[in-house]
């Protein structure tokens, strides 16, 4: 097999993909101008701006995990096989817990006894309110006692008055009998005076009289005091007594309410503890039985399918299988929330500006069911910084993370994991002039295209718009109907700028060069040798293939009607494949900038 032949084979299948054809000569064969050549025609109409990201694939925003919920270790009784596609409401496993069955039983002993204790301790705060409320009607009748007893004493006609009246009365009695007794013995010694009546009395009765009348005036004197002392000291003591009986009443029931209201405060406290306990006991009960009807017998809150948790190398092995113990909290399994299916890509950060969440649209397609088509969606999140992962890369390219949300989640077989392409719509341009990308090629910061008419190429200098993956929008330079050629001209004089080369009758063309990068890898095998080596060392001489930075072909493909199906940036970069049904409606590669 010669050297030259995978080289030409390649450039042999670009030219059968676009429906063109290239004139490929060898030896001393002269090639013919590539008047119908690879070319792609200027045409006008809609162009879509979009981009492409880059590790696209099916996510969920959220997901089911299950894991041992029960605080015991649980023995699997039965699961469901791994991959099983389950609906909402399915049991996917059952577990087996001798712990908490005990538990449970325990639990409800305790809320017995809790039961009993706090209608008792309700019952005690019942009798302590009566008793207080007993205390404190007494001390509240005390109270009024010392008030009316005070008042007794006071009022008119009181007690007070009346040992007042009864102690004047006394002196008044009193003064009375020491006025007759003294007129008694005025007129005894008055008549014994008289000579005429021979002393009628004797000395005696007079004596007894004189000593009577001084027990008398002793008597006033007694009386007169005692009236004083009354007055004096009797009646304020009396009254100071019994106001400060009111008062002390009155503080008995102040005393005594706040002890009725600390008994029962202590008794409801009491009641309250114990009411605490047996809620508390209760909700123990409660997540018992929870546990048993929920978490032993665990069930699908989404429809998704089950996916085993597959154990870290330095976690502990554990196998989801029946008859397997299960250790608390341990994860077992996922089942992701199909309802929140969305795609998940990376974009570079030279285009990330242009996207806002929310707005852009996006079209998305799935590798495993290219019989979806283009799935529309819109750009939900987009990282707010570069991924960390990304900065190691010897290349220094920065990726941001992006989701894209589905307008329609409802697709039977689409599962988290899968591939996706994701084309992130920036603009669309409604009339524009295009070309494909390939046929654009850049020399010292100017952009040119080789457009053909029947004679040889000719460079016309062009002023590049917007771009994409495939296709640029032509601003001028050249005009609808014009044909660009795909690929440079094989030969070049520097006469003509060094930007590409015109191909010449006197001048046989080199071999055809293929792609570095995909020459080398096809050829690896069969040759050993990169098509360019192969051929310097064939001719003993170094090959003059086109340098990529000045005239270098792009891979490109175009439709059997002339329509290009892919190229690159610039000229001599690698191509893409072509978009299927040949629409100029692929992802953007654009500058920073752009």
């Amino acid at each position: 097999m010669r050297k030259w032949f995978l080289p030409l084979l390649i450039v042999a299948i670009i030219g059968a993909a676009g429906g063109g054809y290239y004139y490929i000569t060898s030896g001393d064969e002269e090639a013919s101008e590539p008047s119908a050549g690879l070319t792609a025609t200027v045409k006008r109409g809609p162009m879509l701006v979009s981009i492409t990201g880059s590790d696209s694939t099916v996510d969920v925003a959220e997901r089911l995990v299950i894991r041992n919920e029960l605080d015991w270790p649980a023995i699997i009784e039965e699961v469901v096989p791994d991959g099983t596609e389950v609906e909402k409401g399915d049991i996917v496993i059952k577990f087996k817990c001798t712990n908490l069955e005990d538990a449970l039983e325990n639990a409800e002993v305790a809320v017995e006894k809790a039961t009993l204790a706090y209608q008792q301790f309700v019952e005690n705060l019942k009798l302590k309110r009566k008793e207080m409320d007993n205390n404190i009607r007494k001390a509240t009748q005390t109270v009024a006692d010392a008030k009316a007893d005070l008042a007794k004493y006071l009022d008119d006609n009181g007690e007070w008055e009346t040992m007042e009246d009864k102690a004047k009365s006394d002196i008044d009695l009193a003064r009375a009998d020491l006025l007759l007794a003294e007129g008694k013995l005025k007129f005894k010694i008055k008549v014994n005076a008289d000579p005429e009546l021979n002393t009628p009395y004797s000395k005696s009765e007079i004596a007894s009289d004189t000593l009577g009348v001084d027990r008398l005036k002793k008597k006033v004197k007694e009386a007169e005091s005692a009236l004083y002392l009354l007055k004096t000291y009797d009646y304020p003591r009396e009254v100071r007594n019994r106001k400060d009986a009111v008062v002390d009443a009155e503080l008995e029931l102040e005393r005594t309410r706040l002890i009725a209201a600390t008994q029962i405060s202590l008794a409801q406290a009491e009641v309250d503890t114990q009411k605490t306990l047996l809620e508390k006991a209760q909700e123990k009960l409660d997540e018992y039985k929870e546990d048993t009807e929920l978490r032993v017998s665990v069930k699908a809150t989404v429809t998704g399918r089950v996916v085993y948790y597959t154990s870290h190398h330095w976690e502990r092995q554990v196998q989801v299988k029946v008859d397997e113990e299960i250790p608390p909290r341990q994860q077992l399994m996922i089942i992701p929330d199909m309802s929140t299916l969305e795609i998940h890509t990376k974009i570079l950060e030279t285009v990330v500006n242009d996207l806002e969440p929310g707005k852009t649209k996006a079209l998305v397609g799935i590798r495993a069911w290219p019989g979806l088509g283009k799935l529309p969606g819109t750009l939900k999140t987009r990282a707010p910084q570069a991924d960390q992962q990304s900065r190691w890369q010897s290349s220094g390219t920065k990726v941001y993370s992006t989701v894209v949300e589905l307008e329609n989640i409802n697709l039977p077989g689409v599962w988290p994991g899968m591939n996706a392409e994701v084309e992130l719509i920036i603009r669309e341009l409604d009339d524009v002039l295009y070309v494909p990308i390939a046929s654009v090629f850049s020399e010292q910061e100017k952009s040119f295209c080789w457009r053909v008419d029947g004679g040889p190429p000719e460079r016309v200098e062009v002023v590049v718009g917007a771009t994409n993956e495939q296709m640029a929008e032509i601003k001028s330079g050249l005009k609808e109907g014009d044909r660009v050629m795909l690929i440079a001209p094989r030969a070049e004089s520097k006469e003509n700028g060094g930007g590409g080369v015109v191909r010449s009758k006197d001048k046989k063309p080199e071999k055809p060069a293929a792609d570095a990068k995909s020459s080398g890898k096809s050829s690896g095998k069969s040759s050993g040798k990169s098509s360019g080596k192969s051929s310097g060392k064939s001719s003993g001489k170094p090959s003059d293939k086109p340098s990529g930075k000045s005239g270098g072909r792009p891979k490109a493909s175009v439709s059997s009607s002339g329509a290009p199906g892919a190229g690159a940036v610039k000229g001599g970069s690698r191509g893409r494949k072509p978009r299927r049904g040949g629409k100029p409606r692929v992802p953007v590669r654009r500058k920073s900038g752009q």
